[in-house]
C-alpha cells in the first residue's frame, strides 16, 4: 500500500499490518488480550512453575494469584466502625432534637403561666446540651434558636430586662441577640442590643 500525502505536505505511511511486512525484529511482540488472558489462567492453575507473563518472575506470579483481592477481615472492621458511628450519630440527633422539644414546651409553659415547669424543662435540656458530646451540636442555629428563645424569654417574664450573652453559656453569643452591659448600665435608659454582623458582634442602639 502506497503512502498517501494529504494537503499540508504531511506524509502518513500505514502500518506494517496494512502492508502485510512484519514489524523490525528489534520492537518486543506484545501478547493480544487472549493470550494475555491465557497466560494468567495458566499461571493461577500451575502455580510457581508456570511461566510468568510478560517477563514477570514466577513467585511474583504466584503470590499474585494466592493473595485475595480483599482482606475480609479489614473490610468487616470497617463495616463494624461504620455502624457504630452511624449510632451514635443517631442517638446525638435524637437527643438534640429532645434539648428542641424541651425549650419549646419551656416557651408554651411560660405563656401559660407556668414558670416551674418552664424552669424545669430548660434545666432538663440544660443538662443533656452541657454534655461535652452536644456542645458542638448546640452551636447549630436550629438547635440553639428554641433553648436561647426560651431562656430569654423566661429572663424577660421574670426580671423586665433582656437577657445577657454570658447567660446563655451553651449558646454562642453572635448567634443571639443581647443586650450590651454597658448599655444596660447606661443612664439613657435605651437599650443596646447585639446583632450579628458580618465582623462578630455590632452593637446598635
Amino acid at each position: 500500500m502506497p503512502a498517501r500525502s494529504h494537503e499540508k505536505g504531511i506524509t502518513v505511511r500505514p502500518f506494517p499490518e496494512a502492508t502485510g511486512l512484519a514489524p523490525p525484529s528489534c520492537l518486543p511482540t506484545v501478547p493480544s488480550h487472549r493470550e494475555w488472558t491465557e497466560r494468567l489462567g495458566s499461571a493461577a492453575q500451575a502455580g510457581s512453575g508456570a511461566e510468568a507473563p510478560l517477563g514477570a518472575t514466577s513467585g511474583m506470579a504466584a503470590a499474585g494469584a494466592a493473595a485475595p483481592l480483599v482482606e475480609e477481615s479489614d473490610w468487616e472492621r470497617v463495616g463494624s466502625y461504620l455502624t457504630a458511628y452511624d449510632e451514635q450519630r443517631e442517638d446525638v440527633i435524637k437527643r438534640c432534637r429532645d434539648v428542641q422539644k424541651l425549650a419549646k414546651q419551656a416557651v408554651y409553659s411560660l405563656h401559660r403561666g407556668d414558670a416551674a415547669r418552664a424552669m424545669d424543662q430548660l434545666a432538663k435540656g440544660g443538662d443533656t446540651a452541657a454534655q461535652g458530646s452536644f456542645s458542638a451540636a448546640m452551636e447549630e442555629v436550629s438547635t440553639q434558636a428554641p433553648y436561647a428563645e426560651a431562656m430569654a424569654f423566661a429572663c424577660f417574664l421574670r426580671e423586665g430586662r433582656l437577657i445577657r450573652s454570658d447567660e446563655l453559656p451553651l449558646a454562642q453569643p453572635e448567634e443571639r441577640t443581647v443586650v450590651s452591659k454597658e448599655a444596660e448600665a447606661s443612664s439613657s435608659g435605651m437599650l443596646g442590643l447585639a446583632v450579628p454582623g458580618p465582623v462578630g458582634l455590632q452593637r446598635m442602639v
